[in-house]
């Protein structure tokens, strides 16, 4: 793990990087992990930037696919989307906890797609586009948990959950 204080002047991106993933220490302290996020959903590598403004951060990353949100932003957004298949609430990760902030290779393509729509001058115009316009929907309409392969009534709740869930990480791309 690297560790930067203070000024952040320009970050090197792994080869294989899909994704940039930067969570942010909640509490406004100015912590922040940067997750270099492979096509699979795994992790690369990451870096540690401490006391430097979010901003900051973000300018010194040369790429354009990232995303930043704070963990109880991550932890609203599950509580707000995911209760219908759970009984307890999901303990509220810290920004630096490695282990935690991997996705998986769907996810890595929905924050792709809303990336491109923010950085790509007329995506929503190009063939590329309407290629992969179908990824929100075929998330939002997956049956992943096999208890919605059998029960219609909390197939529709996760749908209504997924729908919601695409509306709050929409704003996480940069």
């Amino acid at each position: 793990m690297i560790s930067i204080e203070r000024k952040v002047e320009r970050l090197e991106i792994p080869d294989s990087t899909m994704l940039i993933e930067v969570v942010s220490e909640d509490g406004g302290t100015n912590n922040h992990m940067i997750y270099y996020i492979a096509e699979d959903g795994s992790i690369i590598d990451f870096v540690h930037v401490v006391n430097a403004a979010i901003s900051d951060v973000i300018r010194a990353i040369p790429h354009m696919m990232v995303i930043n949100f704070t963990p109880m932003k991550f932890w609203r957004m599950l509580m707000e989307t995911m209760m219908y298949n759970r009984i307890f609430e999901f303990p509220i990760a810290k920004y630096d906890d490695f282990s935690y902030w991997a996705m998986d290779s769907t996810m890595v393509e929905l924050f792709r797609h809303f990336c491109k729509i923010i950085n790509v001058a007329r995506y929503t115009e190009s063939d590329e586009y309407m290629a992969e316009v179908h990824i929100v929907n075929d998330y939002i309409h997956s049956k992943p948990v096999p208890v919605e392969h059998t029960n219609p009534e909390i197939h529709a709740r996760a749908v209504t959950g997924r729908k919601r869930q695409i509306e709050i990480i929409r704003d996480w791309a940069l």
